[in-house]
């Protein structure tokens, strides 16, 4: 009869490779993902008023100000309205299943041509023109 001498280091083995297909890391460890708006439209211009699903209630962001609030639902698109002057337009503010997966912070820059998209604050996209009322 035949012994298997190395029965518990192949047994340490298969039990290993078999753990390190599976991760354990969560969702929960990873930070949620931060959106911020700042208000960057000229100087004599009215406030703009920001009404987005997470906070309900509308927020007025002033000249320079900003307004962010936590995505923390990261399968959940983010929608947000603005309204200014004579203008309203709807943006997603995050959306997990395109471009905003994976970001920590989304800033949009409200101007006067319209939304300005940026993952790092440097380097912005167009995004969306204001629509009117």
């Amino acid at each position: 009869m035949t012994r298997y001498t190395n029965f518990p280091l192949i047994l340490i083995l298969v039990v290993s490779l078999t753990l390190s297909q599976f991760s354990f890391y969560s969702i929960a460890d990873s930070p949620t993902p931060k959106v911020h708006f700042i208000d960057d439209l000229p100087n004599l211009n009215p406030v703009v008023k920001i009404n987005c699903v997470v906070g309900g209630g509308t927020t007025m962001v002033h000249k320079y100000e900003e307004y962010s609030f936590d995505a923390g639902i990261t399968t959940r698109l983010y929608a947000c309205y603005a309204i200014w002057n004579d203008s309203t337009t709807r943006i997603t503010a995050y959306d997990p299943f395109k471009v905003d997966k994976g970001q920590p912070i989304v800033h949009w820059s409200i101007r006067d041509t319209g939304f300005w998209k940026s993952f790092d604050n440097r380097n912005w996209n167009f995004y969306e023109k204001w629509f009117p009322n």
